[in-house]
C-alpha cells in the first residue's frame, strides 16, 4: 500500500488525473504484458476512487 497526501479540499481526481495523463502520454508499445499493467493501474485507480467515497477509510496513521 502507498499512502499518498492530498488535500481532501481540493479534489480527490487530482492524483488520478495525473495518472491518467501519464499513461496518456508515455507509449507503451503493443505488447500484451503493456497491455496487463495499464489494466492494474486503471483498476488500481478506481479503486483508490471507491475508497475515497467511504466515510472511513480503510487504513489510518499514529499520531496523524
Amino acid at each position: 500500500m502507498v499512502i499518498v497526501p492530498s488535500n481532501p479540499e481540493n479534489s480527490y481526481f487530482q492524483i488520478v488525473e495525473g495518472i491518467l495523463n501519464f499513461l496518456k502520454k508515455d507509449e507503451w508499445g503493443t505488447s500484451e504484458a503493456s497491455y496487463s499493467v495499464q489494466i492494474r493501474v486503471l483498476d488500481s485507480c478506481v479503486r483508490y476512487l471507491a475508497s475515497q467515497l467511504q466515510d472511513t477509510l480503510p487504513y489510518s496513521l499514529e499520531n496523524v
